[in-house]
């Protein structure tokens, strides 16, 4: 990997192009030998496209597909059972964490955020809901499935992190040698 970093300008197949053609002339690659690693979004396929790059899905967005897909059949009951800690008095102020909420810019993130935060207070909750007579609220969420969404998300989350913010390479820079 040689870089992966923060974009601050409109993310146009042009402005694509131009930070990818910065970061291949900063590490001294010409186009067409050294593969790329993107999302599937058509203002990142189609620049690389105009010179037959080669690209590759990036892992983070696949693994973002493979948990979506997992966590979907528990969202609607997440949801409400959020939205129902949020509506009665001081459920949240109880647990040991805030029970989070979606994000639809960095969905992998989200997902970590939400399994991670209802893992941490899943015992509490579950305790507050018997005692309130609502325990069924919870019942639908395995919790041997969060505990392993979140111990796996949780390595990935710790590592995007550093990549995204980051403005350095993950590798350092060679310079061309002249033969």
């Amino acid at each position: 990997m040689l870089r992966c970093k923060h974009f601050d300008a409109p993310k146009t197949g042009i402005n694509i192009w131009h930070e990818t053609e910065e970061t291949f002339q900063s590490f001294y690659l010409s186009f067409g030998d050294t593969p790329i690693t993107t999302d599937q979004r058509s203002n990142v396929i189609k620049p690389l496209n105009l010179t037959d790059e080669i690209r590759y899905s990036c892992l983070a967005h696949r693994t973002n597909t493979v948990l979506e897909t997992a966590w979907e059949n528990d969202k609607i009951t997440v949801s409400n059972l959020r939205t129902y800690c949020q509506q009665s008095d001081g459920i949240q102020f109880k647990l040991p964490k805030t029970l989070k909420s979606s994000s639809g810019t960095r969905p992998w993130r989200s997902y970590f955020l939400i399994h991670n935060s209802l893992h941490q207070s899943y015992e509490s909750l579950l305790i507050i809901l018997r005692e309130r007579g609502e325990k069924h609220r919870i019942l639908q969420i395995d919790p041997q499935l969060l505990y392993e969404i979140s111990t796996f998300m949780e390595k990935f989350s710790l590592i995007f992190d550093n990549l995204e913010f980051s403005n350095q390479s993950a590798f350092p820079r060679k310079k061309n040698s002249t033969k």
